[in-house]
């Protein structure tokens, strides 16, 4: 009995932490370094929460579950300390590259081994979020710290200079892919943790607003690509549960909906009139169309992102000609003397730590797809749990493979999901399925 209380207060103390963390990281973050470039003042480093929120965390899990500490090396974590073994290797020839290679070496490590290292331990402990963060005082935390981190983003629009409907980057250099991505696992979050529909959907169109606003291309397109199969998915799951009580009440939910249509519609014509009288903005079709999100569909070739890329594609793949057995860790600091000019894609793993590692890699992703394709298979996502750790996954994997890189921690999450299938719940589903019902 003793031992019963002990454990259910170890576990009762590590939730907690890991929705401290949560919302620090995943939630606090973004606010306070949007607001750090608009004042133009520098609070914290992003990094020292990291490595402060690893060290309560891992200090904490030893105190409790000294005597019950097992490691088990699955591909996963053989994956992770692979990389990290070869960042180590790659250390004395890195940190000579350029007047700065010391420090952008730690820096490259901080942004690599310590994110991923923290999204790996947040995603290995999933599990533990699933009542937790459903607490009514948890979920008014985590709406209070998404609602503000819009409304700051509404407000950056105000004070964008050129009269554009997008954020002002601020005073200082930000890294609006990292609040981009960040916000949009936050959302998934967010919109697990509510049960009501028409809050989801009115988070879902902030969502989408915020992240156009951002003008992070890829994590704008992926989160309503995401989006839209979780909604593929809802609706397939009700047809097959249709039955005649849901076709009588089929007019009622229409009339609902374009209800809850119409007020969004209102709330984003506010929010478009107070932008453009607060900050003299001009709105119209063609500004909104023109802009970074959408100006480069229209001209790809011309776009500067893409051509940029494209030109870190052919320096990447020069590169793996000559170091094809391990890759070169760090070779555009030795060539560009600044990180940044690395393949923006999956395969600047291969050109980082060759190809050993990029089979790991690989394996590790695909046998992640399986896992979420029996989960998918033996329940049809009827749990909103399971529909949250399959957005994350299908958003990291996508962002990985068309946009993001081997700086990209994020990825490591659902890597870190072990417990993505707990295979007794499965065979207990699958059992209960096939019994009878009785009428």
């Amino acid at each position: 009995m003793v031992i019963d209380i002990e454990v259910k207060k170890c576990e009762k103390v590590q939730q907690a932490i890991l929705v401290i963390i949560i919302l620090v990281n995943f939630g606090l973050m973004p606010i306070v370094q949007y607001a750090e470039s608009l004042i133009g003042v520098s609070f914290i480093k992003r990094h020292i929460i990291v490595i402060i929120s690893i060290l309560i965390y891992c200090i904490t899990g030893f105190i409790y579950n000294f005597n019950k500490l097992r490691v088990r090396v699955r591909i996963e974590l053989f994956t992770f300390i692979t990389c990290v073994l070869l960042q180590l290797v790659a250390m004395p020839w890195a940190i000579r590259y350029g007047d700065k290679g010391l420090s952008v070496y730690i820096s490259v490590i901080l942004n690599t081994f310590i994110s991923s290292w923290l999204m790996y331990l947040i995603g290995s402990n999933f599990h533990k979020l699933k009542e937790i963060i459903i607490n009514p005082k948890i979920k008014l935390i985590m709406n209070i710290l998404f609602l503000t981190f819009v409304g700051l983003i509404i407000y950056g629009v105000t004070l964008n200079p050129y009269g554009e409907f997008q954020i002002y980057y601020g005073k200082i250099k930000i890294d609006y892919l990292f609040i981009g991505d960040t916000f949009a696992i936050y959302a998934f979050l967010i919109l697990y943790a509510n049960k009501n529909r028409y809050f989801k959907f009115l988070i879902t169109i902030l969502g989408v607003l915020t992240l156009y606003l951002i003008s992070s291309r890829l994590s704008f397109a992926i989160f309503i690509a995401v989006v839209f199969i979780n909604i593929g998915i809802g609706l397939i799951n009700k047809v097959d549960g249709l039955n005649r009580v849901a076709i009588l009440n089929r007019g009622i939910k229409k009339k609902r909906m374009l209800y809850s249509i119409g007020l969004i519609t209102c709330f984003l014509l506010v929010i478009m009139i107070f932008t453009h009288k607060l900050g003299k903005i001009e709105i119209s079709i063609d500004k909104l169309y023109n802009n970074r999100i959408f100006g480069g569909l229209t001209d790809i070739k011309n776009d500067e992102s893409y051509v940029s890329r494209q030109e870190l594609v052919i320096l990447g793949r020069s590169v793996l000609r000559e170091n094809i057995v391990l890759g070169k860790f760090m070779y555009e600091v030795e060539i560009m003397g600044i990180t940044g000019g690395y393949i923006h894609n999956m395969f600047s793993y291969l050109v980082e730590y060759g190809p050993i590692f990029f089979f790991l890699f690989i394996a590790c992703l695909l046998k992640k797809s399986w896992q979420f394709f029996i989960l998918y298979k033996k329940t049809k996502l009827k749990d909103s749990y399971d529909v949250l750790k399959i957005s994350i996954f299908i958003f990291t994997l996508m962002s990985i493979i068309l946009g993001r890189s081997y700086i990209y921690a994020y990825i490591w999450l659902p890597i870190g999901m072990i417990k993505t299938i707990n295979c007794k719940e499965l065979k207990s589903y699958s059992r209960l399925k096939d019994i009878p019902k009785v009428m």
